[in-house]
């Protein structure tokens, strides 16, 4: 497999290597750019939360939990959003496969009313307990309706108010239960990821997996906070992105110039590495 690779579709530097062959170091963050300001360092493993974001709950806080609720009420799935024909296999995959992957198989599922996947590349699924060295710990498969009665019986008005019990509820909705990337066999058009390690994760497991197939895979990454408010607001600007990437009468020739023009508009940089089976 040779590998293709464009830092936000702006002619960026290049890797190319054969399935199995040794793959070229990025030297540090190289020419990867982390959006997230700060220190630059990942969130804790596997999706769980930053110390900084959301306080103690981690995902959500009170307010963006508010304003999901009213986002939930008035989502379109019926409306001119939705696509007429989807010609893109896609998948969403972030580390646990609970909010980032799970906010944009919502909304492009939903509104778009497209077909789509969603994954997560840890090594298990991780939930913000009450402290930070006492995460909630589950395998994935484990069904999200488990994980809610898990952290209703520990504490139903703790896991309330930091709004994991409502964003289980949404997940357990969509289907039901996290899948881990590494264990997937099909072939997507599009993959998007949220997270830099989770964009190398994808890619160096399409490499080494010793599965063949016809088509280019084109992974593309969307850098993205762990949090609710984060993840929400990312998944509409991702789904904006992939409802024109489909509507296109030749997108993989488009692809370049539409992510051009998101970048342009939401000044956040989407990385791009086309895959060759």
């Amino acid at each position: 497999m040779n590998n293709e690779y464009r830092s936000g579709g702006r002619g960026g530097g290049f890797h190319h290597h054969q399935r199995g062959g040794h793959r070229q170091p990025h030297g540090g963050r190289g020419p990867y750019n982390d959006n997230r300001g700060g220190s630059g360092r990942n969130l804790q493993d596997d999706g769980y939360y930053d110390r900084n974001e959301g306080g103690v709950g981690g995902y959500y806080d009170r307010d963006s939990q508010s304003n999901s609720q009213q986002q939930d009420s008035t989502t379109n799935t019926t409306g001119t959003n939705q696509v007429a024909q989807q010609k893109l296999s896609l998948a969403v995959v972030c580390a646990s496969n609970q909010n980032r992957s799970m906010s944009a198989h919502y909304l492009l599922s939903k509104k778009y009313g497209m077909t789509v996947s969603s994954f997560g590349t840890g090594s298990s699924v991780k939930l913000p307990g009450k402290t930070r060295d006492t995460p909630n710990i589950y395998d994935f498969g484990t069904p999200y309706q488990r994980m809610f009665d898990d952290l209703k019986q520990q504490d139903e008005e703790f896991y309330t108010n930091n709004g994991l019990l409502k964003m289980l509820t949404r997940n357990a909705q969509i289907k039901p239960a996290p899948e881990k990337w590494q264990e997937n066999t099909k072939h997507f058009d599009v993959v998007v990821t949220f997270e830099l390690r989770v964009f190398e994760a994808v890619i160096d497991s399409i490499v080494s997996n010793n599965i063949y197939y016809d088509r280019p895979i084109h992974v593309i990454n969307l850098e993205v906070i762990d949090n609710h408010k984060e993840a929400e607001r990312n998944a509409k600007t991702i789904a904006e992105f992939v409802k024109h990437l489909n509507d296109s009468n030749d997108w993989e020739n488009d692809i370049t110039q539409l992510i051009a023009d998101f970048e342009k508009k939401h000044k956040q940089e989407l990385m791009h590495l086309v895959l060759f089976a």
